[in-house]
């Protein structure tokens, strides 16, 4: 692509993927690739969970939260009993994931969790679901939410 399309997408992309906590972005991407980012390649959609199914699903006991924010955020207020494995880390830290149950991933309102969901299904996770607006509409929804120092 002549027009400058190809530079401006790469360095939408390299911003975009740094706003979500990726900011370590190396490598090339042919004009292919960077056509295909820009019509939208179909990828397959990840399970959703509403923040009163979690809750429901926190009460039975047979789901792991996984919270894919950065510590900073994840130690000013969490899901009770969720996990910190922020979505720059979760690919090397996939082996700690559990698979025996429901992974629940989370964020702050829904856009590195639906990520995180996509890179644990890209590892072999088949039991994954992303909550739909994060910690955002956890809180909304009148949950309580765990301070620092306490799970």
């Amino acid at each position: 692509v002549g027009d400058g399309r190809q530079d401006r997408g790469i360095g939408n992309a390299v911003r975009d993927l740094a706003m979500i906590g990726l900011d370590r972005v190396a490598g090339y991407t042919g004009a292919n690739e960077v056509e295909r980012w820009a019509v939208g390649d179909q990828a397959e959609s990840v399970r959703q969970i509403t923040a009163a199914q979690l809750a429901e699903r926190l009460r039975a006991g047979d789901v792991a939260v996984i919270d894919v924010r950065a510590q900073t955020e994840y130690a000013s207020g969490r899901l009770p009993g969720a996990v910190n494995i922020p979505l720059g880390q979760l690919g090397e830290r996939a082996e700690s994931v559990p698979r025996d149950r429901v992974v629940v991933l989370q964020c702050q309102s829904g856009g590195r969790s639906a990520i995180a969901a996509s890179v644990l299904g890209a590892r072999g996770f088949d039991n994954v679901a992303d909550l739909v607006g994060g910690l955002n509409a956890w809180k909304a929804a009148g949950y309580p939410v765990s301070a620092s120092g306490t799970a």
